[in-house]
Order: C-alpha cells, then structure tokens, then sequence
C-alpha cells in the first residue's frame, strides 16, 4: 500500500461538501499517526 494512501483519504474527507466535523477525530487520528512531518503533511493536502 502507498503509505500516501490513508493521509490522502482522511484528508479528502475534508474537502467534501458536507459537515464534516464527525470525521475530525479520524483525520486527527490518522495525521498524527502518520510517519510524514507537519510540512509534508501539508504538501500532501
């Protein structure tokens, strides 16, 4: 698996046009258990 591949789907829920506060705790979740850096995660999205 792409180790891109959960930071990208965790941060696709964020650009969805819906409310999107529910999912906060799993993108939290999976960003700060990610192995990128503040900064990559940030190029990432």
């Amino acid at each position: 698996m792409n180790p891109h591949h959960p930071v990208w789907i965790a941060l696709s829920d964020l650009l969805l046009d819906t409310d999107t506060r529910l999912s906060f705790p799993y993108t939290a979740r999976t960003l700060a258990e990610s192995p990128h850096s503040d900064h990559e995660l940030e190029a990432i999205f």
